[in-house]
């Protein structure tokens, strides 16, 4: 929503924005759920990380409510494409084992990884005050999914 709010600059829009975007969202991840099972988890994970990333580079370019709506509502389903098939990895692994402690380290793991970028994308903004660099930094973290 911060994105959104940068370009379209009102609540309400941006409110409405986000709750469509979610929505369709959430209507396609239930279609990638039943891809998920028809084709590589692999495949979809970097297919979906690289796509993720590329929108990330794409988001300081957009400049109308459409193309951010267009861009939000692509990065959305695309974290659906990669997050649905990691999630399936990470909890049939976890049955074979002890399902707590696998499914918690993954979680952390996650929230690791949040607050790595969370600290460079400050430590970068309050040098730069750049948003782009920002966008770029997101790009390139999201990259990381391809290594699961």
């Amino acid at each position: 929503p911060i994105f959104i709010y940068l370009i379209v600059k009102d609540f309400e829009n941006t409110g409405a924005l986000a709750t469509v975007a979610s929505l369709l969202a959430a209507i396609l991840a239930i279609i990638v759920g039943m891809v998920t099972d028809q084709y590589s988890k692999h495949m979809l994970i970097k297919l979906g990380a690289f796509f993720g990333s590329f929108i990330w580079f794409m988001r300081f370019i957009a400049n109308s409510f459409g193309s951010v709506f267009f861009l939000d509502s692509l990065a959305r389903t695309v974290k659906e494409i990669y997050f649905i098939p990691i999630s399936t990895n990470v909890y049939q692994k976890a049955e074979k084992t002890h399902v707590v402690p696998y499914a918690v380290f993954f979680e952390q793991s996650l929230a690791i990884g949040k607050l790595s970028a969370c600290i460079v994308g400050a430590v970068v903004f309050s040098l730069t005050g750049s948003y782009v660099l920002l966008f770029m930094i997101a790009g390139l973290y999201g990259l990381l999914y391809m290594f699961i």
